[in-house]
């Protein structure tokens, strides 16, 4: 696909008769992006995540948040469909545990194995349940200034309520008793999640109505 003088041109990879529908991949979308670039969401996407930068910054520090840049760890906080990112454990776990202790682990130079920390599990469900509440709170707002837009309503609570599912199924993992399917690895420090959606925060947009999907 490229752009010529009159528009955008596509070569398609095999001969159509007119009238035959032509499929398009999306590509690993979460549905953030779906919602806000194309104007629908999928129940069951195995690449979705949950944005969760505000919940787990508002429980820092000052001297964290420079601690935490220090290793390339502050912000970009995500769930995805099995387990809260490493960036999100390693600073959650940072809450909780002495730094020295957590400079070793983050650094490698500590074998530790506790990786399943109950202390980091109890706090993470403290701030999944906080961002279940603010969720709440922000989608009574969204649902009074979107009711001029019924279709692009229905479309952003549907997001809503697949993110409160994802969050309750990880406070569910993270409890007592609870299972962690998935334990977080470092990443590259550049690895870029792609567009995110802070459904509480909503990212200082005054307008909730800025956040409806675009009609395509």
């Amino acid at each position: 696909m490229y752009n010529t003088d009159v528009g955008v041109s596509i070569t398609a990879d095999k001969n159509y008769v007119p009238g035959e529908e032509i499929y398009l991949c999306y590509g690993k979308l979460n549905n953030d992006f779906l919602m806000i670039d194309y104007g629908f969401t999928l129940d069951d996407n195995r690449y979705d995540t949950v944005w969760l930068n505000t919940v787990v910054l508002d429980h820092t520090t000052v001297g964290d948040k420079w601690r935490l840049v220090d290793k390339f760890l502050h912000g970009r906080y995500v769930l995805d469909r099995e387990a809260v990112c490493y960036r999100t454990y390693a600073t959650v776990r940072l809450l909780v545990e002495d730094y020295e202790n957590w400079k070793e682990w983050v650094d490698g130079t500590r074998d530790d194995t506790e990786l399943m920390n109950p202390e980091v599990h109890e706090k993470l469900v403290d701030i999944l349940r906080l961002q279940l509440t603010r969720g709440a709170q922000k989608r009574k707002k969204l649902k009074l200034a979107a009711r001029t837009e019924p279709e692009a309503a229905a479309c952003v609570d549907r997001r809503w309520q697949q993110t409160v599912d994802m969050l309750k199924e990880a406070i569910i993992k993270y409890s007592p008793g609870g299972h962690v399917v998935a334990y977080p690895k470092p990443i590259p420090k550049k690895f870029d999640f792609g567009p995110q959606l802070d459904l509480v925060s909503l990212e200082g947009q005054a307008n909730p109505k800025a956040m409806m999907p675009r009609r395509r």
